[in-house]
Formats: C-alpha cells, sequence, structure tokens
C-alpha cells in the first residue's frame, strides 16, 4: 500500500467553499469544505462495466470514478456532499444509473448522461436502491424499500418491494408486490424481469428458485440453484446465470463453500468460476462486496483487498489506478475547551434523582448515588445512605417511616428498606442482575418490584421473602416495568413493551394470568403510573412528561396530551395523585394535576466529602510525553487535588502533609477508557483499580450518566470521571430496552441534541445506520449532526462500514467508533478521516482481539485483580474465547485490522483506545478495566511504539475530550490523576497492569483492598 504522509505533509488541499458539480445543491455552503487527496487504493467498491466491456465505473467514498478495464488513471464522475453509489451501466454505454441520498432521502435512482455529466433524478421513493438495466435499456428494476416504524421486534429484514421503471418516463409498476425477502433480481436475455427469492431447505441443502414474470403477468420457476444465490446475472448469450453461492451442507449449521458459479440454463452440469474457503477469495482476499460480470460472461470484475480485480477462471489480475479524489464534507465540531473541578472547588451536582413525596410531606431524593430527606417543615436535609453503594429508586412506605430502595455496588444489587426512625437498613433481596423500581402494597406488606433477570415483575412479601412472579415480560421485550399496586391492592400496573411499543398493562394479584393491556399507543409509553384515584395516567416519552385521562377502552394518541418537555427521566406522582414531581438538573418541582403551572420545590443540601490532605510522593519518575520517557526519580507535591509542585527528591515536605515513598517507581498520568457502556448500573471501582481515572461514556440513561458524574466528582467514591454522551439517538423502535433516545422526526432529533448539550453532555453518540434493527435511519444522523454543528457539540458514531464512514465523515462527525465489520479499509478510506479531520476508536478488543488473546493465553483470566471485578458470566465468556470465526480465519482477520490502525496511525488519523467495555456486564465486555490494557497491547501489536500508545491513552484522549487543560499529562496545575507502576511500560507494554497504587484528585486507592472489597460484597 502506498503510505499516507503525516499529517503535516498529507497531500490534501483542503478549502472552504461549494461547488455544485452535478447541478443539485442541498447542503449549506458556508457549512462545507472541500477535500483533495490522492488513493491507489479503494475499500469495498461497488463494480460496473461498460457493455464493450472496455470501462468500469466502481464507487469509492460515496461517488463514482471511471477507469480502464485495463487500469489507469481513475477519472471522477460525481461531487457533492453525497453519497453515491450502486452504479450500473446501461446496456448502450450512454448512462449510468446509480443510487444518491443527494435529494435529501434515504436514497433514490438518479441517471447520469456519460456524454454531459449531467445527473437526473429517475425514481421519487422514500427509498429505493440496488438498480439492474433491462437488455434494451428502457427499464430499470430496483428494490422500493418500506420504511416506517413498524411494530416488531430487533432483528427483522427490511421490508421492500421489486419494482420496474421506464426510462426516461419514470412510469413505474411493481413486479413483487409483497415485502418477501428478494435476495437478487436481473433481466433474462429476452427482457423478462428475474428474480431469486430467499432460499428454502430441501434435503440435504438449501435451494434458490429462479422466477420470472411473464408478459401475463404469471410469474414462473425457471431454475433451481443449489445453495443460497445472491447477484444473479444473465449474461446476452443468454446460455448460462451466474451467481454468488453460499452452500449449506446441514441447515443452519454454517458455511462450507462460497463460491462463483456458472449454471447452465438448459439444467446440465453447474461449473465453479472462482471460490471463496472460509470466508476469502484465493489469496486471502476477503469476498467482494460487489461484482459485475463481463458481457460475454468470461470475466468477473470486483473490489476486494484494496483493489480491483479481474477474476477469469479462478485466475486473478489487478486492475491498477490512480485517483485524486475530490469531496465535500462538513467540518467536525472542535470540543471546546473544557474546565473539570477539583475536589478543592465548589462545584454544585448535576442532578437530582427521582424525588418522592411521603404521605406526612417530606421529600426523599438522591443525590450523586446517596439517599436524602428533607422534611415539609423545611431545614437542612439530611443524608440517609452513604457513598459505599450507589442508592436509586426510592418509594416510601404507606406509613412514611419506611423508604424501599435499590442499592448497587461490585456487580451487587440489592433492594433495601429503610427505616426512617432508627436510621437502619435492611437488605430484603440480593441478586447479580440490576433489581429495581420498587414500590409498595397499600397495607405496606408486600413490594412489587422490576426483575430483569427474570424479566418481569415480582411480588415480595417482606414478612416471609417469599417471591412472586406477577407478570412476564419476556415475550413483550425487556421494558423498564415500573410496577406500582392499585390503591385498593387489587391490581399491579407494569409498562411493557408490546411488539415493539412501550404500553401499560395491569395484572391481577392473586390471578397472574389476567394480564390487559390498558394502552394502544402509536409511539412508546415508557414508566406509566397511574393517580392514587385511578383518574390519571401520567408517563414518560424520552424526557417528556405525558398524561391521560384514565377510560375503560385502551387509551390511544387522540387521549394523550404532554406535560413538560422535560422532566419526565425524573418523576413520581404525589401520595393522593393530584400532582406531579419531578425535577431538572438539580431542581425539584410540583405540578398540579391535568394542567397546573409548576412550582418549585426548594432543597437545602450540604454534600461534600472535604478536600483530601496534601500528599507528597517521593522519589517517583514521571513519563514526559513529549520527550517518550521517564524522568530521573522527583518529588511531587499534591494539594487540593492539583499537582502543586515538582522537585528533587526530599525536598517537598509541607507541615501536615500525608508522605508517601514511591521506591522510584513509575508514575503514568491516569488512563482513559474512550467507550464505555455502564448500562448494569454498578459502581466503577474495577476501573479506578485499573488506573483508568476518566472514561468517556458513549451511550446509557442520560439520568444515570449524571449520577455517577456526581458520585465521581462529589463523593470520596472510587469512581473514575465520567464524560459522558447520554442515551444513544436510535429510530423509533430501536431496542429491547428504553434507555435510549426514540426519535421519529428531525425535530425531535434536534431537540434532544440541545438538551443532552444543556445537560452537561460532552458530546452525542448515534447508533448504527442499520433499518434492519431499526436502530437509526439516515434522516437522523443528518438531523443531529446539523443541530450539533448549531449548538456546538461534537457526534461520535459506527464506523462499522466503507458507507457508514463516509456518511458519517461528510456530515461533519468527530469520531467513528469500531472497525469495519466486513473487509478492513484501505488508503482510501484512511485519507478521508486524515483529512477531514476524524478521530478513530477501532475497539480492536471486541473486533477479535480478545478472543484470540485469550486463546493464546488463557491465564489471563486468573488474575485475582481481574476475577475481582468480573461478572462470571464475562469469565465464562473469556474462558470460551467466544467468536464466530475459526481460529485460523480470525488471525487473518485480525493481521488485517492491525494493518488498517497501523497505516491510521503513520497516516495522521488520531487515534483514540476504547474496549466497549460494560464493567460487570455479560460477555467479554464485562471483563472490566483489564480490557483497556489489552486495547494498549492491541496498539503495540499493530506497530505503534509504547510510548505513543501512552499517550493516545492520555493526553490524546484528553484533547480529545476538550479537557487537557485539567488533565493527561503529569504537569503542575493539572489534576493529580496518576498511575504508580511498578515496572517500566516502555520496555513491555503490558507493564502497564503492574498497578501499585492510583491516585485521582489526590486520593489515593489500593487496587488490591479495592479487590479485598470487591470479593466480598460479592459473596454477600
Amino acid at each position: 500500500m502506498q503510505r499516507l504522509l503525516k499529517r503535516a505533509a498529507l497531500a490534501a488541499i483542503v478549502t472552504f467553499g461549494y461547488d455544485v458539480g452535478d447541478g443539485i445543491a442541498l447542503q449549506a455552503p458556508d457549512t462545507l469544505r472541500t477535500i483533495e487527496f490522492e488513493t491507489t487504493e479503494v475499500t469495498a467498491p461497488h463494480v460496473t462495466v461498460s457493455q464493450d466491456g472496455e470501462t468500469l465505473v466502481f464507487t469509492m467514498l460515496g461517488h463514482l470514478f471511471r477507469v480502464p478495464a485495463e487500469g489507469g488513471e481513475a477519472v471522477q464522475l460525481t461531487f457533492g456532499p453525497y453519497l453515491d453509489t450502486e452504479p450500473a451501466y446501461s446496456p448502450d454505454g450512454r448512462s449510468i444509473a446509480f443510487v444518491s441520498d443527494r435529494d435529501g432521502g434515504e436514497g433514490n435512482v438518479f441517471i447520469l448522461d456519460v456524454a454531459t455529466d449531467s445527473i437526473w433524478q429517475l425514481t421519487r421513493e422514500p427509498w429505493a436502491g440496488e438498480p439492474v438495466w433491462s437488455p434494451d435499456g428502457r427499464r430499470l428494476a430496483y428494490r422500493s424499500f418500506v420504511i416506517q416504524a413498524y411494530r416488531g421486534r430487533m432483528g427483522q429484514y427490511v421490508p421492500s418491494v421489486l419494482k420496474e421503471i421506464t426510462v426516461p418516463e419514470g412510469k413505474a409498476r411493481t413486479v413483487v408486490p409483497d415485502t418477501a425477502l428478494v435476495r437478487a433480481w436481473f433481466y433474462m436475455p429476452d427482457g423478462r424481469p428475474a428474480w431469486a427469492p430467499d432460499g428454502m431447505w430441501r434435503a440435504p441443502r438449501w435451494v434458490t428458485p429462479i422466477v420470472t414474470l411473464g408478459d401475463d403477468g404469471v410469474a414462473d420457476t425457471v431454475a433451481t440453484l443449489d445453495g443460497e444465490a445472491a447477484d444473479v446475472y444473465a449474461p446476452a448469450n443468454g446460455q448460462r446465470l451466474f451467481y454468488h453461492r453460499r452452500l449449506i451442507r446441514q441447515s443452519f449449521e454454517g458455511l462450507s463453500e462460497l463460491a462463483w458459479i456458472s449454471s447452465p440454463l438448459d439444467g446440465s452440469t453447474e461449473r465453479l468460476v472462482t471460490f471463496v474457503v472460509d470466508g476469502t477469495y484465493p489469496g486471502g482476499m476477503p469476498p467482494p462486496s460487489h461484482t459485475a460480470v463481463s458481457p460475454d460472461g468470461r470475466s468477473f470484475f470486483v473490489g476486494t483487498g484494496g483493489r480491483l480485480w479481474r477474476l477469469t477462471d479462478a485466475v486473478r489480475k489487478p486492475i491498477p489506478f490512480r485517483a485524486r479524489v475530490r469531496l465535500m464534507v462538513h467540518p467536525s465540531v472542535v470540543p471546546p475547551p473544557r474546565r473539570v473541578a477539583g475536589p478543592a472547588e465548589s462545584v454544585g451536582p448535576r442532578a437530582t434523582g427521582t424525588p418522592v413525596i411521603s404521605p406526612d410531606g417530606a421529600i426523599v431524593f438522591v443525590r450523586a448515588g446517596e439517599l436524602w430527606l428533607q422534611e415539609d417543615r423545611g431545614g437542612a436535609a439530611r443524608r440517609l445512605t452513604d457513598w459505599k453503594w450507589i442508592a436509586h429508586s426510592p418509594a416510601v412506605g404507606p406509613d412514611g417511616q419506611h423508604v424501599a430502595y435499590a442499592a448497587t455496588r461490585s456487580g451487587r444489587h440489592e433492594l433495601r428498606v429503610l427505616d426512617l426512625s432508627t436510621g437502619r437498613s435492611e437488605t430484603v433481596l440480593t441478586g447479580d442482575q440490576r433489581i429495581g423500581q420498587p414500590a409498595w402494597s397499600p397495607d405496606g406488606s408486600h413490594l412489587v418490584f422490576w426483575n430483569p433477570a427474570g424479566r418481569g415483575v415480582d411480588r415480595l412479601e417482606l414478612a416471609t421473602r417469599d417471591i412472586h412472579r406477577l407478570a412476564s415480560t419476556a415475550e413483550r421485550n425487556l421494558w423498564r416495568a415500573r410496577p406500582q399496586y392499585s390503591a385498593d391492592g387489587e391490581w399491579v400496573y407494569y409498562t411493557a413493551a408490546s411488539s415493539g411499543t412501550g404500553s401499560l398493562w395491569r395484572v391481577r394479584v392473586n390471578d397472574s394470568a389476567s394480564t390487559e393491556a390498558l394502552t394502544d399507543l402509536d409511539r412508546h409509553l415508557s414508566d406509566g403510573q397511574v393517580s392514587a384515584d385511578g383518574e390519571w395516567l401520567v408517563f414518560r416519552r424520552g424526557t417528556e412528561i405525558w398524561t391521560a385521562r384514565m377510560k375503560d377502552a385502551p387509551i390511544t394518541e387522540e387521549d394523550v396530551r404532554r406535560l413538560t418537555r422535560t422532566g419526565g427521566d425524573r418523576f413520581s406522582l404525589t401520595p393522593d395523585g393530584h400532582a406531579v414531581v419531578y425535577s431538572i438538573g438539580d431542581r425539584v418541582w410540583r405540578r398540579s394535576l391535568p394542567e397546573g403551572e409548576p412550582t418549585e420545590i426548594r432543597l437545602d443540601v450540604q454534600p461534600g466529602t472535604g478536600t483530601p490532605n496534601a500528599t507528597v510522593l517521593r522519589n517517583v519518575r514521571l513519563l514526559d510525553l513529549n520527550a517518550g520517557a521517564f524522568g530521573a526519580p522527583v518529588d511531587l507535591l499534591v494539594r487540593g487535588g492539583k499537582i502543586a509542585r515538582l522537585g528533587p527528591q526530599r525536598t517537598l515536605a509541607p507541615e501536615g502533609a500525608r508522605i508517601i515513598d514511591g521506591g522510584g517507581r513509575f508514575a503514568i498520568p491516569g488512563l482513559f477508557d474512550m467507550h464505555v457502556h455502564v448500562s448494569t448500573r454498578t459502581t466503577g471501582e474495577g476501573l479506578l483499580a485499573y488506573g483508568i481515572t476518566s472514561v468517556r461514556e458513549v451511550g446509557n440513561a442520560i439520568r444515570w450518566l449524571e449520577l455517577l458524574a456526581d458520585r465521581g466528582d462529589l463523593t470520596a467514591a472510587p469512581e473514575p470521571r465520567y464524560f459522558y454522551a447520554g442515551g444513544l439517538f436510535m429510530g423509533a423502535r430501536p431496542s429491547p430496552e428504553d434507555e435510549e433516545v426514540q426519535l421519529h422526526d428531525a425535530d425531535e432529533a434536534k431537540k434532544y441534541v440541545a438538551e443532552w448539550k444543556s445537560r452537561g453532555a460532552h458530546w452525542i453518540k448515534t447508533y448504527q445506520l442499520d433499518y434492519a434493527l431499526d436502530t437509526r435511519p439516515w434522516w437522523l444522523a443528518r438531523a443531529v449532526a446539523e443541530e450539533a454543528r448549531r449548538v456546538r457539540i461534537p457526534v461520535a458514531g459506527h464506523g462499522m462500514s466503507a458507507e457508514e464512514i463516509v456518511k458519517h465523515v461528510t456530515v461533519g462527525y468527530a469520531s467513528l467508533e469500531h472497525t469495519s465489520s466486513g473487509e478492513r479499509v484501505y488508503e482510501d478510506i484512511l485519507g478521508l478521516m486524515s483529512a477531514a479531520d476524524v478521530r478513530w476508536d477501532p475497539n480492536l478488543g471486541v473486533a477479535g482481539g480478545w478472543a484470540l488473546l485469550l486463546r493464546e493465553a488463557p491465564e489471563r483470566l486468573d488474575a485475582e485483580l481481574l476475577k475481582a471485578f468480573a461478572s462470571p458470566s464475562a469469565v465464562d465468556a473469556g474462558t470460551n474465547a467466544l467468536s464466530f470465526r475459526p481460529t485460523n480465519a480470525l488471525r487473518g482477520w485480525w493481521l488485517g485490522q492491525l494493518a488498517s490502525v497501523r497505516e491510521a496511525y503513520e497516516g495522521g488519523v488520531r487515534l483514540l483506545a476504547g474496549t466497549d467495555g460494560r464493567p460487570f456486564g455479560f460477555g467479554q465486555q464485562g471483563l472490566g478495566g483489564a480490557t483497556l490494557h489489552w486495547e494498549l497491547e492491541h496498539f503495540v501489536e499493530a506497530g505503534i511504539e509504547n510510548a505513543e500508545v501512552l499517550k493516545i491513552a492520555t493526553l490524546g484522549a484528553a484533547e480529545a475530550l476538550g479537557v487537557d487543560g485539567d488533565l493527561g499529562s503529569l504537569t503542575v496545575g493539572k489534576l493529580a490523576d496518576i498511575v504508580l507502576l511498578d515496572a517500566d511500560p516502555l520496555e513491555d507494554i503490558r507493564n502497564t497492569q503492574s498497578i501499585w497504587r492510583v491516585i485521582k484528585g489526590g486520593r489515593l486507592f489500593d487496587p488490591e483492598e479495592l479487590a479485598a472489597e470487591a470479593r466480598a460484597i460479592r459473596q454477600r
């Protein structure tokens, strides 16, 4: 591969402006810039060949390029801030059909006139794609996708119909009217449209029928192909079909062969053209993303392995090219400098957790994971719990003297009851998965609660501790149930996802078979609560509070009204049911139903744990990130949580300071894990024990992240610093849980971008582009990016395919997460990321690194520190080294990923070190803080020097967050986030795991002590 130059010398022209090369302008010119660079490699191109076989058109970086079939200079054909893909040469060679989002939608079919370079739009669908020409060039067949917020579970295919349209008139008709999955479509040489439906099982293997449509509109099966067929072609000679075959020899037991097959239409023997074994083409190349067949049926043109190829009877010949790429992109938002307060500085809390009014008028609420109580007569609030466990989901009993709440620490979850008269808490239930949202029975004898471990609503008898399952939410997806009793104690209300939409249900306490849906809504209902008098339903949509009057028939959209635009993620009802109590930030409000004015409930809270004592670290060697070396032993004074002075040994000893002898150990800045999910609602000592003093949390309920961030900043808890994005931005029905932000239109997307910024989010995180998972449509990515530019907040998104990378860079995303899930990325993609100054967080561990590492060194799972903080299921998954690839295939894939990361670094792409970790989660992602150190090993394995890897995980991470003024290096004036190592990580990067002590903001933590506490808690 041609090496990209370092950023300072990158041969890329970056200019601001707007040039409409194709006559279609939809983007604001004042926010665009043009970047140019050269490349000789292409990632995952779509390829089409002219009728004479002499010219190829292929896609690269969202545009069309033309090159002679023998190779040469590639000429760019389309321009602008769009994604152009799926080209198809017309039979006469005068036109090229392609799919583009240049009309502002998901994609439509456009026609490029080869002679004039003019472009015009052919289809006008919500989403159209994959055009195929008829032999006479008068028609095009294409797939019309049905975009809808359909009610369904994850993993469904996107509904679509197969259509045909006349050219140039644009008269369309439906060829396949249902939404069955169609693998491929094409035209027979006589002009009949044909298609390959989804394969079917005919023992002992799968087969695929080929169906054609005659002039009489009658479908007819003309052939049956062996295996699952895709990319079917019928050359003009009319004698054969060519198709891409997946041959499955036993039902659902994997691929034994992946091949290109020549199948005679007369039923004679098929012929192998070229093949794929174990996921790779000959020579180790991955399978191509799109293939063209020459008109004579003798050659295949593919793009794979970063190059274009001609394949003839399994003989492969490279097609060399050189292209100067000209792209228009929106510049990404640079994170503004942000102060990080130290423990000596007075800062208020970000949020007050769910406020609850007791029958006597007192208010119970959560601050920084601690429960507080403030009497209705006023006066200062008093703390009910300490920071050692995170307390959440409070519920005041009917007597006003007991508070049920959930508590979590070190992967252990408890349901507790606090006696306000004695101040003592009693644990009534424990578990390894989060238990939450308790509610009292009217007589105070029972609690109902949400139990994700059993995916249901459970009822606990307090006297006997017996548990009875009331309702299962498994068949309706896992939703935050938030159960509650009816005033008469006969029913329990709860929320569950019904066919992908959150609904309010009820179940009779003494008859668990009596479930009944009380709502039939088009959009989500979350956290549904019914007033004590049974008059009102109050629920959440996103962070909005909505209400409806209860009635005998199910409540529909026509019945609901919005009460507030925010505060919905932390609300409760007063005991009499006449008002809603909710918090916005750290302030609490009360609003009477149905449409009263909000009045503030003022809280008087004096949190804080004081400033840590001054500390002198003696005899430590500090890592100089600029020099890439450790200095001579020095003393370091920490005062007020910051590095106050550096000096020669035994010269710093202010009166009253604690003296710690570092014994000549190696001091590095606190590490950053730049891709973490803390969705299991647990504490962060497992991260801190591994020297991770800061994390970039890339997607979870913002109400929970505010609590964790306050806990890390305002208490002495062993928590890292949390720099968070808030809930993931997804489509209307994105997942089996409702922690994400479900969005229906661009206005909603913009609303939540602005709200997340106002709530302290450091950036916005969108999920992957995948309608099949109903996660995030393309309009959402654009809307989020547009509003983020307006309010100046960065956006991060997935980069799991070449298309996703190009789309996200074009609209101005600041960072890309993960590696490509198909083939590796090459010079074109890396040049784009470098020229656009987009950061890349490849998460190499989840891309196969952990699986290989643990297969080759399973003893890593025996480390006592890891076992103390990893969930048992994570250790089991690590033992099995889960991966769908055999070791040899995985190793080949892995080497490609490492090459991408190495070449990205050499080309000036700024890397981030993140793990996609989920502390105390499931699978390998629940292996805790150890995985960040493995990620650093992966970077070194990719060819990056140890010192540079450490810089990526410290100062580079701080720069990416805009907090390098306070974090990221061991410099006087910065916060004292320090990791003390027994061995030199510049000699061996694995020495980052030889952690002796961790200091965060001047507070000292011993990893062994934290591990011992975690083990004791897990054994409770």
